[in-house]
């Protein structure tokens, strides 16, 4: 997986290359960069699929105003009253990949997560070898016998089939259809509200949630 970031001008900023982590958590780059100013305006995002054997890009202008309101503001939040308490504010950005090169983009902060925008991304040839079988091995007389790719693959049809042995089974036989949908529906936002029941009448604290698409 390749991530740069440029301004609107054309001016690169970072380029991080590496491997995702699970679904809301992260992982390395992405999972823990923290962004100095100036904040990034263009998103440039190749990675490759290995249940699709697929590679997508994604070239995606950003919402510059909400990133800048988003970075750039203090939040308050449980344990706040305290001396020593750092200022809670986004200072990372975390990718979401779901199945057929549906992207999210998040803002993450201490105890704090909000969805800046989602994009499709587009499939594209890629080089295997340049993009990810060098971010494994330097060991290029290797990478030239040995077709990294198909290895890959397999090992990730067979991580499919360990965690999920009848959903595997589904979708070999075609019954199940691997997708983006599901994690579309889980973006839906619904109107909610809280409401606290106190016996004397008088009620004071703090609650936290956190939604199924992970902003919280």
């Amino acid at each position: 997986m390749r991530t740069a970031f440029y301004l609107a001008d054309g001016t690169w900023l970072r380029t991080l290359d590496g491997s995702s982590g699970r679904w809301g958590v992260g992982g390395t780059p992405l999972g823990g960069n923290s962004f100095k100013q100036p904040l990034p305006e263009v998103l440039h995002l190749t990675f490759f699929d290995s249940i699709d054997n697929q590679f997508y890009q994604l070239i995606q202008p950003l919402p510059k105003d909400k990133i800048q309101r988003l970075f750039t503001t203090i939040y308050k939040g449980m344990g706040d009253e305290q001396e020593d308490s750092p200022p809670k504010v986004y200072d990372t950005f975390d990718i979401g990949f779901a199945p057929k090169g549906w992207i999210i983009l998040f803002a993450v902060g201490p105890g704090i997560r909000e969805e800046i925008g989602s994009w499709q991304a587009k499939k594209i040839e890629g080089d295997y070898t340049q993009t990810v079988g060098l971010t494994q091995t330097g060991n290029l007389e290797y990478l030239k016998t040995h077709d990294v790719r198909a290895d890959d693959v397999k090992t990730a049809f067979e991580g499919f089939k360990r965690r999920n042995p009848e959903l595997y089974k589904r979708w070999m036989e075609g019954s199940f259809k691997v997708s983006a949908d599901w994690y579309k529906m889980l973006q839906t936002k619904y109107p909610w509200n809280l409401e606290v029941t106190a016996p004397d009448g008088e009620w004071s604290g703090e609650y936290y949630a956190e939604y199924v698409n992970t902003e919280r």
